[in-house]
Order: structure tokens, then sequence, then C-alpha cells
């Protein structure tokens, strides 16, 4: 029993006072909780709604009234009202997707994004997620009630056809400046294998020393700037991602020597001595790409003998052979010399494309500046990188760091032949008995082809496009003979050589057709082969490669 004076009628009972202040700060909470979410949704722009799937009202919140275009308070509309928004190309399917997502074996809910048609004609995007309830009455299922919750995505829409728009153009600008490279190989390739091919053809035909000095500096010159488009071509390609490593094995010390051969020539017309220190550790054969390996090494010493002037180039090669299984194990190419030397804030800048150590190299030695950064993209496809030390006008050492994957560490044989000479062996040993014919739009380029059969014993015949090669190939064999290979070349006027291929292999002949083209891209060779055509030679042309070439396909047929 409560105390007299705390059931007096002058003082309130105490539960009596609590209750109405409990349930006014409830109220108070559940305002505030409230008033909160609505803040929330209205930051976050979501309009929401409930369906009556009996009667086919929807009642809709302020904002997704607004969202509609159904005005700026609540509203209550029908189905067929609301359904009347969607745009005509979104009706089909959505009116589809509805009827599946409110069938008893569809999950209930629905989420999409599609178009609407205000009153005034402005379309606007939406994003719409449902989630309908249903009833089950005896064996029947029905939908009863729903809710949805709707958002503008107007603007983000927007956003994203702005970037898809902006990928196109990037892909387009991509394709053109691939068309452009392209186009741009074969306008210079073309005539140099004229300026090249027809060099060698006078060197062997004077004697003169003044006349043979100038033609070797014509011929010197023109590999200079055929170097130059090779370096832009791979650049791009490697940027373009369409540069690929072949990993194959092969073998590392060969592959030195045949740099060593190569570029001695250099060293030797400035008066520099190229000398090379193999570690004996080195494996027989390691797995890599020996193309790429070999194009970082005659850069690395093609620099090192364009910024020497006094004194020595030195290539060092060892491997690191630890017996750490998780370790990478390197082969270690280094190429020293005693020229100009860089300062370390020059060695900072210096794999950077059209980079090199200072404005006044360009001006007194050339070059594009491209050579060390494709380099070291190249090695770091490769799995290793380079690296650089120097001190200015002490000389510099460039080091080349490649995985050698699988490797094979038996005896290196003592004298590794060049590959260069082994070539020049087979070049003048090969006599060519049989008749070919050339296919090319310029006359310089037929003649200077015809020369290098020829000279090796080929009979040659000649057809200045397509249509003309076509044209002799059925007379040829309307006569009971036939051609037993065809060079052909693939950039022609009135039908080119691809097409000349395709018509070639689908009227039965069955020859070796060797694909000459002075395009360079990724893609070129395998286009060419996909056409009908046996192999690929690239303007300008090697002479004794392209005869090797040819003598092998014949080969192949006898």
């Amino acid at each position: 029993m409560l105390p007299r004076s705390m059931s007096s009628t002058n003082q309130p009972n105490s539960e009596q006072q609590s209750q109405p202040i409990g349930e006014s700060r409830l109220g108070e909470v559940a305002r505030d909780q409230l008033a909160q979410l609505q803040l929330g949704i209205d930051v976050a722009n979501v309009g929401l709604g409930k369906v009556d799937y009996s009667s086919g009202i929807f009642e809709l919140t302020e904002q997704a009234a607004q969202i509609y275009g159904l005005g700026d308070q609540p509203v209550t509309c029908t189905r067929d009202e609301l359904h009347a928004t969607f745009h005509p190309e979104d009706r089909v399917w959505l009116m589809r997707d509805i009827s599946a997502f409110l069938s008893p074996e569809g999950t209930g809910r629905m989420s999409c994004q599609h178009q609407i048609v205000h009153e005034g004609g402005e379309v606007r995007w939406v994003e719409v997620r449902k989630q309908v309830f249903f009833v089950r009455t005896g064996d029947q299922i029905r939908p009863t009630h729903g809710i949805l919750a709707a958002r503008d995505i107007t603007d983000q829409k927007d956003i994203e056809s702005r970037l898809v728009q902006a990928k196109k153009q990037a892909e387009a600008a991509s394709q053109s400046k691939s068309a452009f490279l392209a186009n741009m190989s074969h306008e210079i390739r073309t005539p140099m294998t004229a300026i090249l091919g027809y060099t060698d053809l006078a060197l062997e035909q004077v004697s003169e020393p003044d006349t043979v000095s100038n033609l070797k500096t014509i011929k010197r010159n023109g590999i200079f700037l055929l170097d130059i488009i090779n370096d832009i071509l791979d650049l791009s390609k490697i940027e373009a991602g369409k540069l690929e490593v072949q990993r194959e094995p092969f073998e590392p010390v060969r592959l030195i020597h045949d740099v060593v051969s190569i570029m001695n020539v250099r060293a030797i017309e400035k008066g520099l001595q190229l000398s090379f220190d193999i570690d004996s550790r080195i494996p027989r054969t390691i797995q890599s790409d020996p193309k790429r390996l070999k194009q970082i090494l005659v850069n690395l010493v093609g620099n090192a003998i364009k910024f020497t002037e006094l004194g020595c180039v030195r290539i060092q090669a060892q491997c690191d052979l630890s017996d750490q299984p998780r370790q990478r194990k390197l082969l270690a190419v280094s190429v020293s010399d005693t020229g100009l030397g860089l300062a370390t804030d020059e060695i900072e800048r210096l794999f950077e494309p059209f980079v090199q150590g200072d404005s006044g190299i360009t001006r007194d030695f050339g070059g594009t500046g491209l050579g060390l950064a494709i380099s070291q993209r190249l090695a770091s496809m490769l799995g290793g990188r380079v690296e650089c030390e120097s001190e200015k006008g002490v000389g510099s050492t460039f080091t080349c760091f490649v995985d050698i994957g699988q490797a094979n560490h038996t005896p290196i044989p003592p004298t590794p032949h060049s590959e260069d000479a082994q070539i020049g062996a087979d070049e003048r040993a090969i006599q060519l008995d049989a008749t070919v014919l050339i296919v090319d739009d310029r006359r310089d380029i037929r003649f200077l082809t015809s020369r290098l059969l020829t000279r090796v014993g080929a009979a040659v015949e000649e057809a200045s496009d397509g249509i003309e090669a076509m044209e002799k190939v059925q007379s040829s064999a309307s006569r009971g003979g036939s051609f037993e290979l065809i060079v052909l070349d693939m950039q022609m006027p009135r039908l080119d050589g691809y097409q000349v291929a395709r018509r070639l292999r689908q009227s039965g002949f069955d020859k070796p057709i060797i694909a000459l083209t002075a395009e360079a891209m990724d893609g070129d060779a395998q286009r060419c082969l996909d056409c009908g055509c046996d192999a690929y030679a690239s303007k300008p042309i090697d002479a004794r490669q392209f005869v090797s070439l040819v003598h092998k396909h014949l080969r192949r047929i006898r």
C-alpha cells in the first residue's frame, strides 16, 4: 500500500505522471528518426511508392511524383497512368519483365534501369527497385501489394554516355594512329628498298675508292633512317600493348657473339676497341626472346660506340645461378664505355621516350631518343630491366637483366659460330633452277628482286599489278607450264596482293607464294598467311635472307 501522502488527491500519482511523459519522449524519438529517414531519402533523391494490386492504385511520394513527371506533390495514380510514362523503346521489355516478376514463379523482386518520358517530352533515366508481396488462397498465389524505390540517374547516364563516346573516340584515334604509322612505314620502307638495294648493286660494280666510300655513306645513312622508323613503330606497338615476346630456347653466348660481330664494324670505323668477356657459368641455352634481347644489346652497344670518341667499349655477361628456388635467375649483360658519361639528373630522364642526356646530344650525335625507352620496356617484358651507372666525363655502364627461364647447363662449345657467317655461307651455295613470277607495281623493286634471283640461277617473269599477275599465271597454265614460286607485293592498285593470293588459291594454284610488303605493324604477317601466302618478307629487302627464303620454299615442293 502506498503512503497516504502519495495517494492524496492534492498530489498526483507517480504512475499517472510518468506515463504521459514516457509517451511524449517516445513520440519525439520516433519523429526524430522519421525526420532523419526523410532527410536521408531527400539527400539520396529517392522516390518511394506503394501499389495495391487488387485496385491497381499507386501512391507516390513527392520525390517519386517528381521523378516520374507527375507533379510536385504526393500523388495517387493508376498502374496504367504510371506505365504510360515508360519510353516507347523500353515499354515492351519492361512490361514483359513486370509480368514475370508478378508471377508466382518469380522472385518477387525487380531491379532495372529504363527511360521515361515527362509530359513535356523530356526523356529521363530512372533506376527502379521493386518488391511484391504475395498471399496464398487455397492453391492459388496472388500478389497483394508492393513497394518501389525510384531514383533519377539521368546525370549518371549522361556521364556514362560521354565516357563511352570518349572511349570510342580514343579507339578511333588509336586506329587512325596505327593506320598512319602503317602507311608511313609503307611509304618510307618502299623507297628505302630501292635505295639500299641499288646501293648494294652499285657496290658490286664499282671499285674506285671514292665512289665506294660515297656509296657506303648512302647505305649507312639509309640504314640509320630505317632504324628510326623501326624505333617509332616499336614504341607505338609497345604503348598499344600489341608487341608480344616469343619465348624459345636459344644460346645466349652465340647471340652475344653475333652482336659483337655486327657492331664491330661500327667500332672499327671510329677507331674503338670492342671486346667482350663471358662468364663460363652462363647456361648453354636459356628461355627468352632472342630477337628482342638482340635488339636491346645492339641498341646498348650502338649507343656506347656513338657516344665514345676515344678508348673502348666492353661487353660483360654473367648469370646469377643461386640455388634459391624462389629467386628468378637473371642473365646480366653489361655494356661499358669510356665516353661522355652522364650526370645524375640526366640518368633519371634517360629512359623516357624522346629524351636524351641533354639537348646538345641530339644536335651533335642525332637520334630520336627512343632506343633506351624501347630497351627498358622490352627488358621489362622479358622479366628484367635496364640499369645505368655513369660518371660525367668518365664513361657509362648500361646493364640489361632478363629472366633466363628454363636453362640448359651443359658445357658451352669453345668457339661459337656467328649466325651471320653461317647465313653468308648458305647463300653462296644457293642455286635456283626455277621459274619465278615477281609481282610489284614499282619497276625499281621488280628490277631489284629480279636481279637478286637471276644472279643465283632463277628464271624470272614480272607483272606490274595483280590483274596482270592473274593473266600471266593463267596464260602459263594454259601452255602446260606453271610458275614454281610467286613473289607478291601486297600493296598494289587495281587488285592488291591479298586478293591475288586468295584468287590464286581458289583457282587451284598450289605452289609457294611469298608476300612482300612494306607494312610492319602487328598482324600484318598473319594477314598474309591467312589469305594464302606461305611466307612473309618485309621491305627493305635483306638480300641474303630473301634468297634463302625463296630457296627454302622451292626445296619444299621438290
